[in-house]
């Protein structure tokens, strides 16, 4: 599958996760809770996989984009942080439904802009080709990708692959910690 149809798959996935949380109200603290932890997790690893892959292959293949391409690492950057927010607290937390709603926003604008400004320029300049080899380079990393937010962590290469990889392996522990510890608590 090329790159751009991942990548909006993506973005598919967690606008999935936003009307999920949107459709409820604060009642439904579960509900919010895991739509929350599910758009948190899949950000992560959706930005990780385009800073690591998708805009350095655009950035030497399609220099044009430059501007639009620091400008979506500044959309991360923000993004990274209020994930990193979340999922530091709770829905019971008076801020949590504000710093969601917030998030939201900023994902759904950043990607309106890439989905508009960037994608059809970065397909016309690339071709199908490319892209599939782009795209099989992202599949092959997702299973490394970080699952939880590093807002921290250095957003371009070289750095960020290493980085990536280093956060990608230290959140599977973390994860299964967090599954055996459920296992284990009545």
């Amino acid at each position: 599958m090329d790159a751009i149809t991942l990548l909006k798959a993506d973005h598919k996935s967690v606008e999935k996760q936003f009307r999920a949380f949107e459709s409820t109200t604060d009642r439904a603290k579960a509900t919010r809770s895991s739509a929350a932890r599910t758009a948190v997790r899949e950000l992560a690893t959706h930005t990780a996989l385009e800073e690591q892959i998708f805009y350095p292959a655009v950035e030497l293949e399609v220099p044009e984009l430059g501007a639009e391409l620091l400008r979506s690492l500044e959309a991360h950057h923000v993004v990274k942080w209020l994930c990193a927010e979340l999922q530091s607290s709770s829905p019971d937390d008076d801020r949590f439904a504000a710093k969601m709603s917030l998030l939201i926003d900023n994902v759904r604008l950043h990607v309106e802009e890439e989905e508009a400004d960037v994608f059809p320029f970065v397909r016309e300049a690339l071709g199908r080709r490319r892209l599939v080899e782009i795209g099989e380079l992202v599949e092959k990393a997702r299973p490394l990708a970080p699952t939880h937010p590093h807002p921290r962590a250095p957003d371009t290469p070289p750095v960020n692959a290493l980085t990536g990889v280093v956060a990608g392996a230290f959140d599977m522990v973390r994860d299964m910690g967090q599954r055996l510890v459920g296992h284990l608590t009545p």
